[in-house]
């Protein structure tokens, strides 16, 4: 099937409901049936990544959207990290307390399955003795962790009432700075669909007919190398939103030098406290540098990102996880986590909690970003 499939259903209106839920084959025989044609295997791959994955295929990028048309409100940043000053430190100590708990208790079961495994004979093995000194490792690292909430809860000290008005604090800032900056990045992809009307002939009119705007002269990221081949008249502009923490370093050693961890090739992560600055938008065009956007989570067993996709007006999917692999046991965890990627679609007036309902407390941040796409 040729054509603009732009205007083609993906995914259908709710007709009513909150929410809808959607497998991941259900969303490639969707995805077919606007394109026309079958997913390729590295389109496959791409969608199978989960939430960043349904915003990449969108996109039509392969991995990741790029970064180069990022906003976020300026007049309303500051505001969304006040409560976490409080927040932040006790969440950070109460998960890292927790993920500790439950690598232990895998730790625990891993040892007691290797003992089952001894012969009558026999006292020990070297799966035995791996297993348990691992689980000796987590029982100082619970301790350790324990110290660090207990500490953490001395020096921000919280009555269940001042928690909750800080919570409800946040989540108010968080949801205004949301909605302004949806309607700032809307105000942008606007203008660049109305020089998309206008008929420009190649990328080199699209230019200088969109630099005729006040608005799009000053925005960063519509040269020629981050936009899509052929005729302008095919082109299509995705939005999509990313929620992460700001609070991301890299560990180094004594001499300044990133350390690597060895079984993924990538630094090993740090979070910090809060970090506005790390992505305070540009106070004209409230563009937003992601430079330092390394991917990381506020603290171990958060998630890393979150992405929602606009996929009609008032519309949005997001997925709760990645496709895991034939063998990974996430695959029969029941958390949240765990189990089958499922991709959800949820009206606008549930978008503007970072994270949903499920993992609130996971990002302090949020951006909208936009793609401009060829949809033949």
């Amino acid at each position: 099937m040729e054509g603009d499939w732009s205007n083609r259903e993906f995914l259908p209106p709710l007709d009513g409901h909150r929410t809808r839920a959607f497998t991941k084959d259900e969303i490639v025989q969707r995805w077919e049936a606007k394109i026309g044609r079958k997913m390729t295997p590295q389109e496959l791959a791409t969608l199978e990544w989960g939430c960043v994955g349904i915003a990449s295929t969108l996109a039509g990028v392969p991995g990741h959207p790029q970064y180069n048309l990022v906003f976020s409100d300026p007049t309303t940043y500051p505001r969304q990290f006040k409560a976490d000053e409080k927040l932040a430190p006790l969440e950070q100590a109460n998960n890292n307390l927790n993920q500790a708990k439950k690598s232990l208790r895998k730790a625990e079961e891993q040892l007691r399955d290797a003992k089952k495994g001894l012969g009558r004979s026999q006292r020990s093995s070297p799966e035995v003795s791996k297993a348990k000194a691992e689980v000796d490792r987590l029982k100082t690292l619970v301790e350790k962790r324990r110290e660090q909430d207990r500490a953490a809860a001395a020096k921000i000290s919280l009555t269940p009432e001042e928690r909750r008005s800080l919570l409800a604090e946040r989540a108010a800032a968080q949801g205004e700075h949301s909605k302004r900056s949806l309607d700032l990045v809307r105000d942008v992809k606007r203008r660049i669909e109305d020089v998309i009307a206008r008929g420009p002939a190649n990328k080199e009119e699209f230019i200088r007919m969109k630099n005729e705007d006040s608005v799009l002269a000053r925005v960063r990221g519509l040269e020629a190398q981050f936009l899509p081949a052929g005729n302008p008249a095919t082109w299509d502009v995705v939005t999509w939103a990313k929620d992460f923490y700001s609070g991301q370093d890299v560990a180094r050693d004594n001499l300044g030098r990133v350390l690597i961890n060895p079984d993924t090739g990538r630094p090993w992560p740090v979070a910090t406290a809060p970090n506005p600055a790390a992505f305070e938008p540009d106070p004209v065009t409230g563009q937003v540098n992601m430079s330092r956007d390394l991917n990381f989570s506020k603290a171990a067993g958060m998630g890393n990102f979150d992405f929602n996709t606009e996929v009609a007006p008032g519309l949005w999917a997001d997925a709760n996880h990645m496709e895991y692999r034939p063998g990974d046991p996430r695959r029969d965890d029941p958390g949240p986590m765990g189990g089958p990627m499922k991709v959800y679609l949820s009206r606008e007036e549930d978008l503007h909690s970072y994270g949903g309902r499920i993992f609130g407390a996971y990002y302090d941040s949020r951006v909208y970003g936009l793609s401009i796409r060829s949809v033949i």
